[in-house]
């Protein structure tokens, strides 16, 4: 019988050995994993529209296209962008630039200008779209940042 505990005995230690070993190792791997501090979160901020009035449009001598379209904003704007398609698309926006209305400037999009905001090329340049494609004024106006149409 003294066989038995005997082996029974040395069982029980190792198995505290590998549980030991197993624990130190998993401490040391856990200790080495470092990440990033990083913040994570939400914020909302109303959103108001801007009022686009005065809007004026300047033609092809031929009266076919459309080159320019302008108008003024009842706030300042960091960046606007014009579209003259009923759904645009990236490939069919211009970059006006800033709006300052406290110097009363009017926005100017010239749709015969060859970038698009997107970083594109504007499909409608060199000409402007035509009269007969140009069916809807759309406007995208920030206050800060940049617009990005995709």
């Amino acid at each position: 019988m003294s066989r038995f505990f005997g082996k029974r005995r040395s069982a029980g230690v190792a198995a505290i050995m590998v549980a030991a070993i197993a624990a130190a190792s998993a401490y040391a791997f856990t200790t080495s994993n470092t990440g990033v501090a990083h913040k994570a979160g939400v914020k909302t901020d109303v959103v108001t529209g801007y009022a686009v009035s005065a809007i004026g449009y300047t033609f092809s001598n031929d009266g076919v296209h459309v080159e320019k379209v302008t108008f003024t904003l009842d706030s300042d704007a960091n960046d606007v962008a014009a579209s003259l398609k009923s759904t645009p698309d990236a490939a069919h926006w211009v970059d006006c630039g800033a709006a300052n209305v406290g110097n009363s400037d009017t926005v100017i999009c010239d749709f015969t200008a060859a970038t698009a905001p997107t970083g594109a090329t504007n499909a409608d340049s060199p000409t402007g779209p035509t009269v007969a494609a140009a069916t809807n004024l759309t406007v995208a106006a920030v206050g800060t940042g940049t617009i990005t149409i995709h």
